[in-house]
């Protein structure tokens, strides 16, 4: 009799922690949002070796991304808050967007098109609204 207690709250207990595991294991993937996007120049052609910071307007952390041969720049699993964007690379005039909010479970895309200078000098805002936000399903 004592066993099949015993079996029974072994099993119940293997149950419970299943159960929490799996939850747990789903909610890492909702605290963080995944930024990315394109570089382009003024001709709409990719532009490779850009770097692109994000930076949380928060605490000041910040976080970078050189784009690809593609153009393509990723920064995944930042932590939700407002960021500020800004894509620079030596010849062009640097480009950012200002309070970015980035929310939990989010994943971002901003462009940028970046105006060749010859200089490199000079900031460029762009609209915050220009972005989309995808959401996982």
């Amino acid at each position: 009799m004592r066993t099949i207690r015993r079996l029974r709250s072994l099993a119940f207990l293997v149950a419970v922690l299943m159960c929490t595991g799996g939850v747990a294991l789903a909610q890492t993937g909702a605290t963080t949002v995944d930024l990315g996007g394109t570089v382009f120049d003024a001709t709409k052609a990719v532009v490779a070796g850009a770097a692109v910071t994000a930076t949380n307007l928060t605490t000041g952390v910040e976080r970078t991304a050189v784009s690809g041969r593609n153009g393509r720049y990723a920064i995944p699993a930042l932590p939700p808050g407002a960021y500020r964007i800004k894509a620079e690379l030596p010849g062009f005039v640097p480009q950012q967007a200002e309070h970015v909010p980035l929310a939990l479970g989010e994943a971002a895309e901003i462009d940028f098109d970046l105006k060749g200078t010859g200089t490199g000098h000079g900031d460029i805002f762009i609209d915050i609204l220009s972005f989309t936000l995808e959401t996982p399903r």
